[in-house]
């Protein structure tokens, strides 16, 4: 089976567009199937879309292409101390 991460970024390993990113979406709620996010570069830039209606869609999806995806984990840094600030005018009170 294939391996899919959603709402995670992935690097096309091997296969259709190899070297750019892929991102998959659960979209059910809204349009009834799955969004699959195909860019060059992790911004988005030049990339499009496609829309499938069930999981085993995108397994067929995937196996078309001849996809391997490593998926990667983004680490974002925390917000440095002196670019923001905590304002709280009065004491809070917790009873």
């Amino acid at each position: 089976m294939v391996e899919v991460q959603f709402g995670v970024f992935g690097k096309i390993i091997t296969g259709h567009n190899k070297g750019w990113y892929v991102k998959l979406e659960d979209d059910m709620d809204q349009s009834g199937g799955f969004y699959i996010y195909e860019m060059p570069n992790l911004e988005g830039d030049n990339g499009f879309d496609t829309w499938l209606e069930s999981k085993e869609d995108i397994k067929s999806y995937f196996d078309e292409c001849n996809w391997k995806i490593e998926w990667l984990i983004i680490v974002i840094p925390p917000i440095p101390k002196e670019r923001y600030q905590i304002h709280c005018p009065r004491p809070l009170y917790l009873w």
